[in-house]
């Protein structure tokens, strides 16, 4: 076990001797200005919905709740104007077929129920009264 730690040490103070001897790089003074020249040449080359942004005086926000008010005001109007208006008689027959779709023995809350003595009784009286002692 020790020699495997020894091993290892002295790999890592070979690794530190290489590094040691590495020679230094040497940078151009002007690395900093071309690598700014860079950046902006990307910033100005910008497309798409970033283009929006670079516009002056636009407003991207103010420009799709405007969208959203005309859209609305278009929907009202197509509605408001309806040749055939909904009769009384159209709405009975759709507040019917509501109650068809929504009331059932399944979606019921209490089910009426009739016992042996013929009386009508809910669910929730029957659960009460079965757990009478």
């Amino acid at each position: 076990m020790k020699r495997s730690d020894e091993n290892i040490e002295e790999q890592i103070r070979r690794t530190l001797a290489a590094h040691d001897d590495l020679p230094k790089l040497q940078v151009s003074p002007l690395f900093r200005v071309h690598l700014m020249q860079r950046i902006d040449a990307e910033r100005n080359r910008i497309g798409g919905s970033a283009a929006i942004r670079v516009a002056e005086g636009f407003n991207a926000k103010l420009a799709f709740a405007a969208l959203l008010i005309v859209v609305n005001i278009g929907s009202a109007f197509l509605f408001f104007s309806s040749s055939d208006p909904l009769t009384l008689a159209d709405a009975a027959d759709a507040v019917e077929q509501l109650t068809d779709d929504y009331s059932g023995p399944e979606l019921a809350y209490y089910v009426e129920t009739v016992d042996a003595a013929g009386s009508q009784h809910s669910d929730e009286q029957n659960r009460q009264e079965n757990n009478r002692p």
